[in-house]
């Protein structure tokens, strides 16, 4: 039996894409990237209680089951591709033609599923990690559900969130309709949480809002409702800004706490992907403290003023208090 998963769930434009490369890059893990995707959890509200029932509990362990057996590109493909202890010099050579394969033809044709990803994700000693940008709201159910996982909650300096999508959006990267800050369905699930409640926060109030504003709020009520279960010493908050900072300790930190030894596979890929750089929006090969600090020159100080204020008298704060 593998070990029990490894939660590592953010915001989008967090730093999770660069994090999870990094827990990608250990030769036992068998990393996910979002496969939570494609609406497969719309069963469990994305600000789900935490009381967990028989049967949801049972749902949610045949999910997290099926993780080796995993062919979406998106999902078992994500570049860059790290050998495996587990799969072996074939198997490591088969999975990643397999994996170009499969890239290749996603892009003539659409999606398209790896004709080969192996039996391996199985041992006692493999380590499944499941990436999640969709389900952050959902972390304390998650934990109480899967009792032996753990999580690393991944936060980043609202004004970096902010305007990392905002960057996004004048950039046409993003597939959605409407500009974040506009998906007035989102904002009517976020009125109904308990952060959004205890502030008298509804669906009229965000309308009255500007865009910066709302975005703010989404930041504050996901972040302070996965904070449910942030004293816990199964979930570890972890700023993106203190891993730019510090990534080859920070790296040591959330493996140490999620029981993953030191492995010299990623102190060359943190070393590599902090000392290269590539331009591409998602690109995980930057210099991690330049990306941390764009939005300084990015945003206006009357925006980040009022991302500020959204920000000053919540939990999350005491993160970024010298860091405006």
């Amino acid at each position: 039996m593998p070990k029990p998963v490894v939660l590592l769930f953010g915001l989008p434009r967090c730093g999770t894409s660069w994090i999870g490369k990094i827990f990608d890059s250990h030769p036992q893990t068998l990393y996910l990237h979002e496969p939570d995707s494609w609406g497969r959890l719309n069963w469990l509200p994305l600000f789900a209680d935490v009381t967990v029932d028989v049967a949801g509990q049972r749902r949610i362990e045949n999910f997290v089951a099926g993780f080796s057996m995993a062919r979406e590109t998106k999902v078992r493909a994500s570049t860059p591709i790290f050998p495996k202890a587990y799969r072996g010099s074939v198997g490591n050579r088969l999975f990643a033609t397999s994996a170009w394969t499969a890239k290749l033809l996603a892009h003539l044709r659409g999606e398209w599923p790896l004709p080969w990803v192996g039996r391996a994700g199985r041992g006692e000693l493999v380590q499944p990690v499941w990436k999640s940008i969709e389900s952050l709201g959902r972390l304390p159910w998650l934990l109480a559900a899967l009792p032996q996982a753990r999580a690393v909650h991944l936060l980043r300096h609202p004004a970096g969130f902010v305007a990392s999508v905002l960057r996004g959006e004048s950039a046409g990267r993003f597939t959605a309709a409407d500009p974040a800050s506009e998906d007035y369905g989102l904002y009517e699930i976020l009125a109904t949480t308990e952060p959004a409640r205890r502030r008298g926060l509804d669906l009229p109030t965000f309308r009255t809002m500007l865009p910066v504003e709302r975005l703010a709020w989404r930041w504050v009520i996901y972040n302070e409702a996965a904070l449910t279960v942030g004293a816990s010493h199964r979930c570890l908050v972890m700023p993106y800004e203190r891993v730019c900072e510090e990534p080859g300790e920070r790296t040591r930190q959330m493996f140490d706490f999620v029981g993953l030894p030191w492995h010299a596979q990623t102190q060359d890929f943190v070393h590599a992907s902090t000392t290269r750089e590539q331009s591409a929006y998602y690109s995980v090969f930057k210099d991690p403290l330049r990306a941390a600090n764009k939005w300084r020159d990015a945003l206006p100080v009357e925006v980040v003023t009022r991302i500020r204020a959204v920000v000053a008298d919540t939990a999350l704060a005491q993160h970024y208090a010298d860091q405006w």
